[in-house]
């Protein structure tokens, strides 16, 4: 009989030695909602401007008691390059299209390979992420700063930016009107990301 509570007992230590640390980092997976923000903004000699991604979809995962921890394991975004849009000329929209190479590459992508909390406080958290960026079929791996918050609803915000140029990823920035506007080479990527189980 002893040797037989003895026998139960080690089973079942088995088990928890094999399943708890599933349980433990057991994780959700979120969808980025439509109400997210995604923005480029760039210069010329003429004026500053933005083009806005109006179509995009993507997802973030975290451990299952992201309510109390921002551990995020992965994050992968997917924009559509000729949903990229200036919301002032159709001209603007058709030179931003030549330049990411929207027909040959019509997406535009990001996934996440690593993130660490650096710091915390009561409205949030900042995490130093690293992840490969994918522009008119080039990818590199980026280093970037985000500020995660938890809202009062339930979901979870991301926000960041990133500066490039358009040339490390094959790009020629866009000219009009036989040169006499030029765009610089630099961008600066914004997002503000809205993300909640659905």
């Amino acid at each position: 009989m002893q040797a037989m509570t003895t026998l139960r007992r080690t089973i079942l230590l088995a088990f928890s030695i094999l399943f708890l640390p599933a349980a433990l980092h057991a994780q959700v997976t979120l969808s980025i909602l439509p109400e997210s923000q995604i923005t480029v903004d760039g210069t010329s000699n003429k004026s500053d401007w933005t083009v806005t991604a109006q179509a995009f979809e993507g997802s973030i995962t975290v451990n299952d008691g992201y309510a109390d921890g921002p551990e995020v394991s992965a994050v992968a975004l997917n924009v559509t390059a000729k949903e990229m849009k200036s919301g002032r000329s159709t001209i603007m929209d058709r030179l931003m299209w030549k330049t990411l190479n929207a027909t040959q590459h019509a997406n535009i992508t990001y996934a996440l390979t690593a993130a660490e909390v650096v710091a915390q406080t009561d409205e949030g958290y900042t995490l130093n992420t690293m992840g490969e960026l994918t522009l008119s079929g080039e990818t590199k791996e980026i280093q970037m700063e985000v500020i995660g918050s938890m809202g009062d609803d339930g979901q979870m915000h991301f926000v960041g930016q990133y500066p490039l140029l358009l040339t490390d990823y094959g790009m020629t920035p866009p000219t009009a009107m036989f040169g006499a506007l030029r765009t610089g080479d630099e961008v600066i990527v914004k997002f503000d990301l809205v993300a909640a189980q659905q």
